[in-house]
């Protein structure tokens, strides 16, 4: 998406990010912008999944740079900035500012116990210095003060750009949880079968129709509005795919309702593969 997506005269994010070639964090560009797409789609438990991930990764190497992704100890920071950034954007559709104020208070509890300690200022705000226990002083507020205006024009881009839906089936859009325990029951929902199946209407990648490369354009119109095609893991037995490919135009409907895909995925699969990976039993959807 970020080097692919055409967002318009502009060109692709990555394009739109060279303004900020010669800022300190240009290199945390590209990541800055999946944690925004993360948060966009997936609201706080975006934050809270890293969080998690974070807490049960060796904290010796919590601050060290790899050149292209911000440090560890400071990453969930700028995911609760990111938050804070979209509630001032569109605080309707958005009120996260309580959360990542709950947020920012759950990793400071994390690096506490890893013996990263709050040295001056409010953690809650992220505005806050951390002395690790074994690397220099992060000063976490002037990080946030340098990558704040890359999140602003990102976040607002993103918004102006992509319809992403907000419907009831996606229990973070119905309400705000001010308790995390709540995030995190519903995050452990999100590995069922019931819920990974849902079909999502109406969520629309940034200007895929403009996108030149031919490879990720097959790629993302197989993916369609269910995900790719291996989720749910339904393997065709040799009759199915040989109906498939000998499928008229109303068979083919039929088909797709019974997958749960669009006719356009089942034609390019029908398309895509000879007759041979059919008989063969290759293909998943």
């Amino acid at each position: 998406m970020y080097h692919h997506a055409v967002i318009d005269e502009r060109g692709t994010f990555a394009d739109f990010s060279e303004q900020f070639r010669g800022h300190p964090t240009y290199h945390w560009c590209e990541e800055i912008f999946a944690d925004i797409y993360g948060c966009l789609v997936a609201g706080p438990l975006a934050a809270l999944g890293l969080q998690s991930l974070l807490a049960s990764t060796d904290d010796h190497a919590i601050c060290a740079n790899d050149g292209e992704h911000p440090t560890a100890i400071l990453r969930p920071f700028i995911l609760s900035e990111i938050l804070y950034v979209l509630n001032e954007l569109l605080p309707d559709k958005y009120p996260f500012s309580e959360v990542a104020y709950r947020l920012n208070e759950n990793w400071t509890a994390i690096l506490h116990y890893q013996g990263h300690h709050v040295i001056d200022g409010d953690p809650h705000s992220s505005r806050c210095t951390i002395q690790p226990h074994d690397a220099d002083t992060v000063y976490v507020a002037e990080v946030l003060g340098a990558v704040r205006p890359i999140i602003y024009k990102f976040a607002a881009l993103l918004l102006s750009h992509a319809a992403f839906a907000q419907i009831d089936s996606i229990p973070w859009s119905q309400r705000v949880y001010n308790d995390l325990r709540e995030y995190d029951q519903e995050m452990a929902k999100l590995t069922s079968r019931e819920f990974a199946s849902q079909i999502i209407p109406n969520h629309r990648l940034v200007a895929i129709e403009q996108c030149h490369e031919h490879e990720l354009h097959r790629l993302l119109t197989l993916w369609g509005d269910s995900g790719p095609l291996t989720i749910g893991g339904h393997r065709l037995s040799a009759p199915e795919l040989d109906a498939l490919y000998q499928a008229s135009e109303t068979d083919l409907q039929a088909l797709a309702k019974t997958y749960g895909v669009k006719v356009d995925v089942l034609k390019s699969i029908r398309g895509k593969y000879a007759k041979s990976a059919f008989d063969k039993g290759d293909i998943s959807v």
